[in-house]
């Protein structure tokens, strides 16, 4: 990931949200007025989801991390287990440049 989080959202107008790092550091904008724009509380909604990427990056590869090391799941096959393969794809895409 370029810009290290954390990331939040900050609302310019009901059109438009922006994703911003550390020391204001522009990460994305969200929204749009052409037709067919999403309204307001679906750009808000998915500026959040954006703003949670590192965060959610972060403890998905924790999870991985606390899994692959056995603690506690030790009867689930982390190379088999579809929920293990897909928290490895959501990573590589993640990590993908």
């Amino acid at each position: 990931m370029n810009t290290p989080g954390p990331w939040r959202v900050v609302t310019f107008n009901d059109a438009s949200v922006n994703v911003i790092g550390p020391d204001h550091g522009f990460v994305c904008a969200v929204g749009g007025i052409a037709d067919g724009a999403p309204d307001t509380d679906t750009i808000r909604a998915d500026a959040r989801l954006i703003a949670a990427a590192p965060d959610l990056l972060s403890a998905l590869e924790r999870i991985m991390t606390y899994a692959g090391i056995g603690a506690s799941v030790s009867d689930v096959n982390t190379q088999e287990q579809p929920e293990f393969i897909d928290a490895r794809t959501a990573i590589a895409k993640a990590r993908a440049s």
